[in-house]
């Protein structure tokens, strides 16, 4: 008969173990970002999956913030959402976890003196972490305006957009001037808000094009993009006009990287019965799993990815898919590969994912080809091998097929592509849609045969 493990006293240990030496011994992959005040994983936010703040807690003690669920807590709520959760009694486990970290706090403190020293993170940093009081709210320091008659000019003549689309329902107000609390100009700004409506940021741009940063976009400070989108208004079903059987309201929900090429898409292609979400440019696993909750909250019938078209945009429609797909999982990403892993379950599913691998094959043969032609064998094998230049396909068991897949935009392209034919019925769930040119807003700019150009001479940079 197992015995009983002993209890810890959790108060005591909430005041002996210092939350960002259990953190890091859970989590050693976290460093800390300087610039952000935050531990993170990488320092590009599109590699990054998640962001950790620690701060002192509305309890008095140790807190920490997680930037993805935007949940905060102690050593014991940390334990429990992020080292235990899927275990049955979460607890138990919490108290067991208590119990090995005592135990072996000696080897602990000894590995963790290293890893503090080489992130020239010293004591007095840590302490002053948890002075800081519990803020995760973004506080709105400014107002906004109607449209200024220069920002209208800059959406219908530098981005091409019709005041049509600007004033439709669907885009009504969501284009506004904000003029920030410390700052005396005016800027043309969107909202970011979370998927439960409330706003977490601002997004600006300057529309003044007398100046050196004209159209340049900066989130206004404390503002949460990593939790925010930019969102199109909602379609109301016309309940007066109701017909039977027609279908009303918001059914399709396209993905672009920004507002701009929402609106561009929606007059190009006038999609019916869809609504719009922006990532503004930025999203990783944890804000792609934000997006999965709205599409199945909302309960769209389909989701189109219309990011841009680009290695970034195919990029973050893979995101978007291991997040829609459970069968579909990313191990590891950096800026050279990915691996990512295919749970198959029967030989149909198999030999769709051999079209992958033989798609992927066509590719590297087209790189090895143009490598041998521009260096000795030898030299060119050692690159291929060096980079990761070319696909690798690996068995992990019965069901699973791991790709290891250069970070490029046309492996990335014929992945996307192919998975979404692999899954039974996911392929009239998912779509992607592709602009010719880079994004929406370009290709709306060369169908009106209108390239936008400014010679005028530049002033100094305005502040924005």
């Amino acid at each position: 008969m197992n015995e009983k493990p002993p209890m810890i006293n959790w108060d005591q240990a909430m005041k002996e173990i210092d939350l960002i030496d259990f953190f890091l011994y859970k989590k050693p992959n976290f460093f800390y970002d300087k610039g952000r005040d935050a531990f993170v994983d990488n320092l590009d936010p599109k590699f990054r999956s998640n962001k950790f703040q620690f701060i002192k807690g509305k309890d008095g003690r140790q807190n920490y913030i997680d930037r993805a669920s935007q949940s905060a807590g102690n050593l014991i709520h940390f334990i429990k959402n992020h080292v235990v959760s899927h275990e049955a009694n979460v607890w138990e486990a919490v108290n067991r976890e208590l119990l090995d970290y005592k135990s072996n706090l000696e080897t602990i403190k000894q590995n963790l003196s290293t890893v503090y020293e080489n992130q020239k993170l010293n004591e007095d940093l840590r302490n002053k972490m948890f002075m800081r009081e519990l803020s995760d709210e973004f506080i709105l320091k400014g107002k906004f305006y109607p449209l200024h008659q220069n920002q209208k000019d800059y959406v219908t003549n530098h981005r091409q957009i019709s005041l049509e689309t600007l004033n439709h329902p669907l885009f009504k107000n969501i284009v506004k001037s904000f003029k920030d609390e410390k700052d005396p100009f005016f800027t043309l700004a969107f909202e970011i808000k979370d998927t439960s409506g409330k706003v977490v940021g601002v997004q600006k741009i300057n529309t003044n094009p007398g100046y050196d940063n004209f159209n340049s976009k900066r989130f206004v400070s404390g503002s949460q993009n990593d939790v925010g989108f930019g969102f199109s208004n909602t379609v109301e079903i016309d309940k007066v006009n109701l017909q039977v059987n027609t279908k009303q309201g918001g059914r399709n929900l396209f993905v672009t990287e920004s507002l701009w090429d929402a609106m561009a898409h929606y007059e190009m292609n006038k999609p019916q019965n869809a609504e719009y979400i922006s990532t503004n440019g930025e999203i990783a696993e944890n804000k792609a799993f934000k997006l999965k909750q709205y599409f199945e909250l909302r309960a769209f019938e389909k989701i189109t990815l219309a990011t841009d078209n680009d290695k970034r945009g195919c990029f973050f429609d893979t995101i978007i898919i291991s997040s829609l797909i459970p069968e579909v999982k990313i191990n590891y990403k950096d800026n050279d590969f990915l691996s990512i892993s295919l749970s198959l379950n029967d030989k149909e599913s198999f030999t769709k994912a051999e079209k992958i691998a033989s798609r992927f094959k066509e590719i590297d043969l087209k790189t090895a080809n143009f490598l041998n032609d521009v260096m000795p064998r030898n030299m060119a094998i050692d690159i291929i091998n060096q980079e990761m230049a070319i696909s690798y396909v690996k068995r992990n068991s019965k069901s699973e097929l791991e790709f290891i897949v250069p970070n490029n935009k046309e492996y990335l392209e014929s992945f996307n592509n192919i998975t979404l034919q692999i899954y039974p019925g996911i392929n009239k769930k998912i779509n992607i849609q592709k602009s010719v040119s880079k994004d929406w807003n370009d290709d709306l700019k060369k169908m009106k045969n209108n390239k936008i150009e400014n010679d005028l001479p530049k002033k100094k940079s305005l502040k924005i």
